[in-house]
């Protein structure tokens, strides 16, 4: 698979930048950067040319690096200290206490949020709110990017807006750069963990593998059963063969319905409605697929579920 360059990788993740994830990085900036080093560069500077580096260098200098009182332009600095009067200083450990304290705040606000949906019955299947349309306009995926793909419908429905996608994906899905994170369990406890997550109002993305099937006449090997499009009249089931990428990489889905007859004392894999990637739209009609049973892949990270 072909990488993404690293120029177009660094212009995504800056694209992310909220003004609180900002924020939080120019104080990272301010208490772990090397203070000499900083006001050496400041004071080189600043000596070659006054007027690129005005007022405010000094006022960065003398206040965030040196914290003492700072002085107006023009002042005459005290005997024996010069232009750059600091040289040793830190910031003092009330600050830096202060100031951690901050990026513990704008770390929170900085991070993607899973805002939560809500079950409702939709012609016989509960699904999480969203806008179909919403979907249907992301489309289906591309050539090896079903995590990406499937990231995208997630975000999609806890934001309430089409996802991009810009800066979740690096040769892979960038999981955590859209609020997802990874959970690893038995069969039982991934679908516990599933049913939990949808009672809760949030898409969980699945790891799903092939598995082989009988009573069909070609492609045994499949990771979904049926699939359901969204009409007037309500769902027409189609019996369509979704086949996993490779058994090396499997296939991702956003699991966002279950059927309402599900026993969460007894819970089944084909319980599950997914997004998935290779089909939601057919003709520009939603489409949602039924898990298969026997296809979770608990051996290889089987659930990504939002922070």
């Amino acid at each position: 698979m072909k990488q993404d360059p690293f120029w177009l990788y660094f212009i995504q993740r800056l694209s992310l930048l909220s003004i609180a994830s900002f924020t939080k990085h120019f104080l990272l900036l301010l208490l772990f950067f090397p203070e000499r080093i900083f006001a050496k560069i400041l004071c080189h500077a600043r000596g070659k040319n006054r007027k690129i580096f005005p007022a405010f260098t000094q006022f960065y200098h003398d206040l965030v690096l040196n914290l003492k009182q700072w002085e107006p332009p023009g002042a005459v600095p005290e005997q024996g200290k010069g232009v750059c009067p600091m040289q040793h200083g830190s910031l003092r450990a009330p600050v830096r206490v202060f100031m951690a304290a901050v990026l513990l705040c704008l770390s929170f606000l900085a991070a993607p949020k899973a805002a939560a949906a809500q079950l409702q019955d939709v012609n016989g299947i509960m699904l999480l709110s969203f806008d179909s349309q919403q979907i249907v306009s992301i489309g289906n995926q591309t050539s090896g990017r079903c995590s990406w793909y499937a990231l995208r419908y997630a975000r999609t429905i806890l934001d309430g807006k089409p996802c991009s996608g810009s800066g979740m994906w690096s040769n892979g899905a960038v999981w955590s750069a859209a609020g997802y994170y990874a959970y690893s369990g038995s069969l039982s406890g991934c679908l516990s963990r599933l049913y939990e997550e949808l009672q809760a109002g949030r898409p969980v993305i699945v790891h799903l593998k092939n598995t082989a099937v009988s009573g069909v006449s070609k492609h045994t090997n499949r990771v979904t059963s049926y699939e359901y499009h969204l009409s007037g009249s309500g769902w027409k089931e189609v019996n369509y063969p979704h086949i996993a990428t490779s058994s090396t990489y499997g296939h991702w889905v956003c699991v966002v319905g279950i059927s309402p007859t599900a026993d969460p004392e007894n819970l089944r894999e084909s319980d599950f409605y997914a997004l998935d990637p290779a089909r939601v739209s057919v003709n520009g009609t939603l489409a949602v697929t039924k898990l298969l049973d026997g296809t979770i892949w608990t051996d290889n990270s089987p659930l990504k579920v939002a922070a």
